[in-house]
């Protein structure tokens, strides 16, 4: 169960760091980059969604999609749930 916890943790911190790594190029002037970030940030979402449905709903999830603080408020309390467990 620890191992498992571990592994879901580690999850969590990867999407975190990807996310952030995105933010800067989700705004460039560049329309191929800021495609191509907001591309990787819509499957980071799927990914934490998947991960998470027991713990997100259906409008955080909408909400996330949209809203880059709101999705990494999420993450911070999945991290935290999982740092409790």
């Amino acid at each position: 169960m620890e191992q498992n916890n571990k592994n879901r943790q580690e999850i969590l911190y990867e999407i975190k760091a990807g996310a952030l790594l995105l933010q800067h190029n989700m705004s460039s002037h560049l329309l191929g980059e800021a495609l191509y970030a907001q591309m990787e940030y819509d499957r980071l979402v799927e990914q934490f969604y998947a991960g998470n449905r027991q713990w997100c709903s259906d409008e955080d999830y909408e909400t996330a999609k949209r809203d880059f603080d709101a999705f990494i408020r999420l993450l911070d309390a999945a991290i935290e749930r999982e740092r409790r467990e």
